[in-house]
Order: C-alpha cells, then sequence, then structure tokens
C-alpha cells in the first residue's frame, strides 16, 4: 500500500516535472522566436524609414528636373520671340544673344 502510492506519486511527480520541462523548452523557444521577429521588425522598419526617404529625395530631384525643363523651355520661347521681334537687326541680336 504504502509503497505503491509513493511510487505513484513520484511517477506523477515526475510527468508533472516532464511536462514542466516541456513546457519551459517551449516557452524558451517562444521567447527566442518572438526576438527574431522583433529584430526582424526593427531591421524592416529601417529599411522602410531609409526607402521613404529616398523617395522623398527622388520626388525632389524629379521635381526639379521638370522645373529645370520648363525654365529652359520658357528661356527658349523668349529667345524665339524676341528673335522674331529684332529680327531686322539680326547680328547685334545673335551676338548680344551668345554673350548671355
Amino acid at each position: 500500500g504504502n509503497a505503491g502510492s509513493l511510487a505513484n506519486a513520484r511517477e506523477m511527480s515526475d510527468k508533472a516535472l516532464g511536462v514542466m520541462r516541456d513546457n519551459m523548452t517551449m516557452l524558451a523557444e517562444r521567447d527566442s522566436k518572438l526576438h527574431e521577429l522583433q529584430d526582424k521588425s526593427v531591421a524592416f522598419q529601417s529599411t522602410s524609414q531609409k526607402f521613404q526617404r529616398s523617395t522623398v529625395t527622388l520626388g525632389w530631384k524629379t521635381r526639379w528636373q521638370q522645373y529645370r525643363l520648363y525654365a529652359w523651355i520658357s528661356a527658349l520661347v523668349v529667345w524665339g520671340t524676341l528673335l522674331l521681334i529684332f529680327r531686322h537687326h539680326l547680328l547685334p541680336y545673335l551676338i548680344i544673344s551668345s554673350a548671355i
């Protein structure tokens, strides 16, 4: 009786300890996976911020190129208009416009 119940209690205790060890192992694995996920999240956030900065920079560069193109087209239109106006004085106009 008494030895059997002691053996039974020891067996249940061993099973409980086994379950606790398994739970501790799973908890450690889960903790490791959570840390990996957090590291990946931080890396993704950093990459996202770099991408956002490069997108803004690219947007400014593209806009600046458009403004430069508009400025060149406007300058050519003004030059062509002035050429038509001063077509009777073509040589002095060309000399002055080439100096500018």
